[in-house]
């Protein structure tokens, strides 16, 4: 499904790096499913906390945690600077349901939706 949320469907919008949102999703069964949330798309390898031509502060962002919402979980974990991508594995059941990623700061305060997410059955 299409993000619903701050627009941020171009280079401006990821690069403003503060959009939120998040996506209507349909679980097709019950399961445990790994999640990945970035900042960048995964062919970039940029991190979550590196610049959009990673030599300016255009983009950077200090994200230190990253929350997962979905199904009625709520997770957050800590990230290091070097990390590409956040994983969580969670157990959902089959159904609609609505995913926000979000990127935190140490303290825990928002930053920006994760632009990019990936959901893997287990």
């Amino acid at each position: 499904s299409d993000w619903q949320g701050s627009y941020c469907d171009n280079r401006g919008g990821l690069t403003k790096a503060t959009g939120t949102g998040y996506w209507d999703l349909i679980v097709d069964r019950n399961g445990t499913y790994e999640i990945e949330l970035r900042r960048w798309s995964e062919e970039s390898g940029k991190t979550l906390v590196e610049s959009f031509d990673g030599t300016s502060q255009r983009g950077a962002r200090p994200v230190a945690k990253a929350q997962l919402l979905i199904n009625g979980i709520d997770q957050t974990i800590d990230t290091q600077p070097k990390d590409k991508v956040a994983k969580f594995t969670v157990k959902l059941k089959a159904g609609k349901t609505k995913l926000t990623a979000n990127l935190l700061d140490k303290n825990g305060q928002m930053l920006c939706g994760a632009m990019y997410v990936k959901v893997t059955k287990k």
